[in-house]
């Protein structure tokens, strides 16, 4: 996914919003997309990632004009990105704990099982978006970034043994 500026030129895989007041992920939109792409905000700015091969545009609009890339990103974009894959995380983290609670007590171990499937693969895209990300801007960034991409790769790995768990089926015997 590429991003481009308002007169269309293109501007990379990155981009950062300067001078702009409460960014927030109602200000974006999002057209065409084939693939998977994740917005977060925590209500002062953004953060967009893609899996990796996906296409569509990404527009903002900042007080009725519509401003698409802008280039380099500063630490402080640098660390809402971060930031954002980390929520991301923490919401999988959640719907974790429920297929879980839902599996430990043989309720639905099918759906449970699924949605197990659908937190690796998540953990999965949050590993390869957090490993994509820049962190030229902060202090210590890429130690930063190693060490959240090991720490991710490790829930990615319990997650894959929580599916095998619900692969194996339900028994209350300690499976």
């Amino acid at each position: 996914m590429s991003y481009t500026n308002a007169t269309g030129d293109g501007v990379g895989t990155h981009y950062a919003v300067g001078g702009a007041q409460r960014i927030t992920t109602q200000n974006v939109t999002v057209q065409d997309v084939k693939g998977e792409i994740h917005i977060v905000g925590d209500g002062n700015g953004i953060a967009v990632t893609a899996v990796s091969g996906t296409t569509g545009k990404v527009a903002i609009e900042l007080g009725g004009a519509v401003r698409k890339g802008a280039g380099n990103s500063s630490g402080k974009d640098q660390a809402a990105t971060i930031d954002g894959v980390l929520g991301w995380s923490g919401r999988s983290r959640s719907s974790l704990f429920a297929a879980l609670a839902d599996l430990e007590a043989c309720r639905d171990v099918d759906g449970a099982t699924e949605a197990l499937r659908a937190v690796a693969d998540g953990r999965a895209r949050q590993v390869d978006a957090l490993a994509g990300v820049d962190v030229s801007a902060l202090s210590g960034g890429g130690a930063i970034r190693d060490t959240l991409v090991r720490a991710l790769k490790f829930s990615w790995q319990a997650d894959r043994a929580f599916v095998r768990w619900g692969e194996s089926g339900c028994a209350k015997d300690g499976n």
